[in-house]
């Protein structure tokens, strides 16, 4: 199987009667990487994905696939798979005449087709499906007919628009391996939409958070999780704490932000603040402590235990710092800490290290 193609945007824009859709969109990505474009309603994830596919026409910039400018190439010659939420498959086609479509289109000779039809049939499990119709299929079978469409005639860039939006979580898990395990296994690239957090972090080589038809981030899931460059980010990926600060000293050692709603001064890098300016400390709520004295840590605010969510292998709590100021620790559910009663005095704390100071 060929190898994937890379892919680059330059300054990709759409408007729609003055509306900025995508106002500016520029990445490059290399073959055989996945890429998710992760964002909220509206933030023109799907706009992007629909002009790479040549579905929707840019009203600038470029697309090039492996060096080659496909901007203004019809959607049926830039040799690109696409796989969408609600599968897209020919409901009076069998399962094998919905993945040989594609290679009838490219006029593939029937015995040629005959073999790549069953091959990407028994890769996406459903070698023994080809003369049923999708209507006799689940939900997940459904995707995987899809995916097998999309696949057959080796594409050189896959693009997927949440693909897995339909199917309840544990089928959308089982498929989260499956897709990734195909995209390792042959090589593909692959751009994948979602506004699921999860799902990107679990399967990304790399995400590009979308906000206003821009993006906003483009890192490593890991990067993306635990320093996240700007609010946005840190507050649509994941749970977050946000508490308001202002910098006190922002010295070459150690740095001080000072919580005015509580009246204290904590330790936390702020190097790359200016004394006097208003920021906020961003904190994971698994990186909070509720302290006893066999956990002590630099940063310790008291407060009081509003409330409790189980999560079946740890809990959340909320605890009040103050009249406005409240936080939420997550925290394993066995093995771990003193008990903790709603209602009841507790002592909240942090690492500087485990929190980040960001522009307010």
């Amino acid at each position: 199987m060929p190898l994937g193609a890379s892919l680059s945007l330059h300054e990709l824009t759409r408007f729609y009667e003055g509306f900025g859709a995508v106002k500016g969109v520029s990445l490059s990505l290399e073959a055989g990487s996945f890429l998710t474009l992760l964002g909220p309603s509206g933030s023109g994830k799907t706009t992007t994905l629909m002009m790479i596919a040549g579905f929707a026409e840019p009203t600038s910039g470029r697309i090039l696939v492996n060096g080659r400018d496909v901007t203004h190439v019809p959607a049926h010659q830039r040799d690109i798979g696409m796989v969408f939420q609600n599968y897209a498959l020919f409901p009076h086609m069998t399962v094998a005449e919905n993945v040989g479509f594609p290679l009838r289109m490219r006029k593939v000779a029937k015995s040629e087709a005959a073999d790549r039809v069953q091959t990407f049939l028994k890769m996406v499990g459903l070698g023994e499906y080809g003369r049923r119709y999708t209507h006799q299929l689940s939900g997940g079978q459904q995707q995987r007919v899809a995916l097998a469409r999309a696949l057959v005639f080796s594409p050189s860039l896959v693009l997927m628009d949440e693909p897995l939006g339909a199917l309840d979580r544990r089928l959308r898990l089982q498929m989260q391996e499956e897709i990734k395990g195909l995209q390792s296994e042959l090589g593909l690239t692959v751009v994948y939409v979602t506004h699921d957090q999860e799902e990107a972090l679990t399967m990304s080589d790399n995400i590009a958070v979308m906000e206003g038809g821009l993006i906003t981030s483009y890192a490593s899931p890991r990067t993306t999780y635990e320093t996240p460059g700007n609010r946005f980010v840190a507050g649509f990926v994941g749970e977050s704490n946000f508490i308001r600060c202002r910098v006190v000293e922002a010295a070459g050692g150690g740095s001080t932000a000072h919580i005015p709603a509580l009246d204290v001064s904590v330790e936390a890098d702020t190097s790359s603040h200016a004394p006097g300016t208003d920021a906020v400390i961003f904190i994971r709520p698994e990186r909070l402590r509720i302290c006893d004295d066999s956990s002590p840590q630099v940063n310790q605010l008291a407060g009081v235990v509003t409330g409790e969510i189980y999560l079946g292998e740890s809990s959340m709590y909320r605890v009040r710092l103050g009249p406005d100021l409240e936080v939420r620790v997550k925290r394993p559910n066995r093995g771990y800490g003193k008990p903790v009663t709603v209602g009841e005095p507790c002592m909240v704390g942090w690492r500087p290290a485990d929190a980040i100071v960001l522009a307010a």
